[in-house]
């Protein structure tokens, strides 16, 4: 379970950071502001169980899910792109 939540957490983090930054960069204040609040609420929840990792997997499934995290949220944010 541990596994998962750490690559799962940590996937939200990075998809919120990327979506957090494009948002910022395009001037969409909703989005900047709502990304903000999710990332700290993240954060205090994954803080918890990166202090108790301790082993390799879990170090592996955590970085792994910051990768895919930040590819999905890429590939949702592609069509602000074409705007402003």
């Amino acid at each position: 379970m541990s596994y998962l939540l750490l690559f799962l957490g940590q996937g939200l983090n990075f998809l919120l950071a990327v979506i957090n930054i494009r948002a910022a960069s395009k001037g969409l204040i909703k989005w900047t502001a709502a990304s903000d609040f999710i990332i700290s609420l993240v954060s205090f929840v994954l803080i918890q169980h990166i202090a108790k990792a301790n082993n390799t997997m879990e170090i592996i499934a955590y970085a792994s899910g910051g990768a895919v995290g930040s590819a999905i949220a890429i590939l949702i944010t592609r069509r602000w792109d074409a705007t402003r």
